[in-house]
């Protein structure tokens, strides 16, 4: 066969389970439904006739073509005359969706805008779950990772080496790896995937493992169904994987014993939302969809309730700007549970890339990455997943925040208690005390420098203060991490960046807000704060603080009770911000206040 007749293929396995296990027709039917009821009728899915059957498999081709003016159009509306070709642009658009059932399961391909639509109906690690029945931990065939993490700071990240690698020589602790490119050797090729030695030019083939799985090799579409066919045979002959390529326990909807405990997680965490949306408590989740590059660097965003467009922006979409949307336009019901769910964590969001094509899709509940306690066991809900963490992982996590609390914990620095509402008012117990300046607020280039600065002959103290040891702690851990960073480049400019910060903070001498006129009058020291940090000759006598007063309803010591905080992203975020400011040179205390 011609290579016209060949192409790469990326497959999907359909979430049966989302459909309650239904046959094949129905489920097709259900899918295709759901797609074509958000489109208008020129631009829906329509079934293809095929030329003859293949036995043992059922199949069903849908094509959708779409039309679309440019994004670039309205630039030149008042440039180029009308009736000129470059005003009646389209872009058209070519969209396949290709159901292949056989056996018990249902497969699926797609191209075009199908790539994003079919991923909201598959399940999550075909991927990874076929090539960790294929190759070993320990062999060097991996070119390239793409990882989430669960507790850090970092989003993601993607690596690739200039030669293979071993998964065991990576730092797995806090991260999901979801996309895995790897090298297959000629006996996989051969005697798994049934490829000839004729249609092998080298030893190997790539393979890319994520959501879905494809081998870097143009095939057919006979031969497609042959690794479909083979795929399905490596599941019943190795009901386990060579080795977990996490060090989180996926639960997994495809296990039966999963499925009811995904649904009491799902309503747990919306619960969780609900409740504290409605008692005006901190949210402790990120928001972000699951292809994160694509959703970062998206040109357009939208978000519909009920196929009406609330919101249509260049911005990056947040909880808050959605939550606002919906609010605005008269949407959202509080009454009970079922109401905010279906008035709010409903709503869709897509995204579009610069040709105006979609990049992402997903309800806002599907944006929503965050850690809950249930039932004693943590559990993280990531890329709309839900994760185990190992009982391991914990204990080290532990163990390792308490070696550092131990040395880092001060318990004399700061002894006003804080039972104030704010943070405003907490630090305006510090105005006009010696050796000490309230910073809170004054930014510089988005800066937060620190809360509260104190200092004395031979140290200065920048303090952060922050209510709750939770999820938000990742946030602060950032901005003192960021602090730090451009300190360390004005530290060699003669501090620069504190003059000018100085300098915008007496500019709000005179503020009609009480708070930050009271900062604005705050005295000086005679060389001003450049002065405070000149006199400083090493790095280490200057200390970071991140100060949190606990918002739980029990008395509990961060050292000796450090157990009984749930938050798993709070401690790893204190652990990377230790070894960013040791890299820095700067020192680190934790303080917890008083309440």
């Amino acid at each position: 066969m011609s290579d016209t007749g060949k192409m790469q293929i990326s497959i999907h396995q359909i979430d049966m389970f989302r459909f309650g296990n239904s046959p094949f027709d129905d489920i097709t039917e259900i899918i295709i439904q759901e797609i074509n009821k958000n489109e208008e009728k020129e631009y829906r899915f329509k079934k293809q006739k095929l030329v003859h059957n293949y036995p043992g498999f059922t199949i069903k081709i849908f094509h959708a073509m779409k039309k679309k003016q440019p994004r670039w159009l309205g630039f030149f509306s008042e440039v180029v005359s009308k009736g000129e070709d470059l005003l009646k642009s389209y872009n058209t658009f070519s969209t396949f969706l290709v159901f292949i059932g056989f056996k018990k399961n249902i497969y699926a391909i797609s191209g075009g805008s199908g790539n994003t639509v079919l991923e909201r109906y598959s399940v999550s690690n075909l991927g990874t779950e076929v090539l960790t029945r294929l190759i070993q931990k320990d062999e060097k065939v991996i070119t390239s990772l793409k990882d989430r993490s669960f507790v850090g700071n970092i989003l993601g990240e993607s690596r690739i080496y200039k030669d293979d690698q071993r998964l065991t020589d990576e730092d797995q602790f806090g991260k999901i790896y979801n996309h895995v490119k790897a090298g297959l050797n000629r006996e996989i090729l051969t005697k798994i995937f049934r490829f000839s030695k004729h249609d092998l030019t080298r030893r190997t083939a790539n393979c890319i493992a994520h959501s879905s799985f494809q081998i870097n090799k143009r095939i057919s579409f006979e031969k497609l169904l042959e690794i479909i066919e083979r795929i399905d045979w490596l599941f019943e002959t190795k009901k386990q994987p060579n080795f977990t390529l996490n060090d989180v326990i996926h639960i997994d909807n495809r296990k039966p014993s999963n499925q009811q405990l995904r649904e009491k997680l799902e309503l747990e965490f919306k619960s969780q939302i609900y409740n504290k949306y409605m008692k005006k408590e901190e949210l402790d989740f990120d928001f972000c969809h699951k292809k994160y590059e694509e959703y970062y660097n998206a040109h357009e965003y939208i978000a519909t309730r009920d196929r009406k467009k609330i919101i249509n922006t260049s911005d990056r979409l947040t909880f808050s700007s959605v939550l606002s949307a919906v609010r605005d336009n008269g949407f959202l019901l509080t009454d009970s549970l079922n109401e905010f769910i279906y008035s709010f964590m409903d709503v869709k969001i897509e995204t579009f890339d610069e040709l105006g094509e979609r990049a992402t899709s997903g309800s806002l509940f599907e944006h929503l990455n965050g850690e809950i306690k249930y039932e004693g066991t943590t559990y993280f809900y990531l890329g709309t997943e839900w994760y185990r963490v190992k009982l391991e992982f914990i204990e080290q996590l532990n163990r390792d925040c308490k070696d550092s609390l131990r040395q880092m914990l001060d318990k004399s620095l700061l002894k006003l208690p804080f039972r104030e509402k704010i943070e405003d008012d907490y630090v305006s117990k510090f105005l006009g005390r010696p050796g000490a300046y309230v910073l809170h607020k004054v930014l510089y280039e988005n800066i937060e420098l620190c809360d509260l600065l104190l200092h004395d002959r031979n140290t200065i103290y920048l303090v952060h203060i922050k209510q709750g040891f939770n999820h938000s702690v990742r946030e602060l851990a950032s901005q003192v991490s960021m602090a730090a960073r451009h300190l360390m480049h004005d530290r060699k400019t003669n501090c620069k960046l504190i003059s000018k910060l100085e300098t915008k903070l007496l500019r709000l001498k005179g503020n009609k807000n009480i708070y930050l006129d009271a900062v604005g009058n705050q005295k000086m020291p005679p060389k001003g704060l450049a002065g405070l940090f000149n006199n400083i000759i090493n790095d280490n006598q200057i200390i970071f603080c991140l100060a949190f007063v606990d918002k739980g309803t029990t008395k509990r010591d961060i050292l000796n009770d450090l157990e009984d905080f749930d938050s798993s992203i709070a401690k790893y975020s204190v652990l990377e911000l230790k070894k960013a400011l040791m890299s820095y040179g700067f020192g680190f205390k934790i303080i917890q206040l008083d309440k």
